[in-house]
């Protein structure tokens, strides 16, 4: 388990980092498209939906992994702890994780169908640049599948949390 531990820490920290590289890149684009627009009237062409379908992509599903990790996606703590028993909340918590679990499995074998498909028909953008859309929905499929290793976790360890 350690092994497992040591691996899956080293892919999210590669997963993070393009997660944090991307959004680098969408601060960089934006601000050097705005500039040219202002100053000398020019754009960068397709800007927004390679920003939308590839960068902001990488953002949100290559740090999944790490936010469940830490524990940093949404919860409704401040009601729940008033109102519902510990023992009560952690059969609930029990069964949200198996939910989770399977919410992020149909997400990687739904992703995957719909990447794979993308890669066999070539699927490009829309925009003026073509851009090959494959790699981006590649995304989708990893981080759910990071995601499900760490539940797995959970599932198997609860108190290395």
């Amino acid at each position: 388990m350690i092994i497992i531990n040591r691996v899956m820490d080293w892919i999210e920290t590669v997963a993070v980092e393009l997660s944090a590289f991307s959004v680098m890149l969408i601060m960089l684009f934006t601000s050097v498209d705005v500039i040219l627009r202002k100053t000398m009237n020019l754009s960068f062409p397709s800007l927004y939906e390679f920003t939308e379908e590839y960068l902001m992509v990488a953002v949100v599903f290559l740090s999944l992994s790490h936010v469940y990790k830490i524990g940093g996606h949404v919860r409704v703590t401040l009601i729940v702890s008033h109102f519902i028993a510990p023992t009560i909340m952690a059969r609930v918590n029990k069964i949200l994780v198996v939910l989770f679990l399977m919410f992020f499995s149909i997400m990687l074998i739904q992703g995957f169908a719909t990447a794979a498909e993308a890669w066999k028909f070539k699927e490009v953008s829309s925009t003026v640049l073509e851009y090959p859309m494959a790699p981006a929905l590649f995304m989708v499929p990893i981080g759910a599948f990071l995601v499900c290793i760490r539940i797995i976790q959970k599932i198997i360890t609860p108190e290395s949390e």
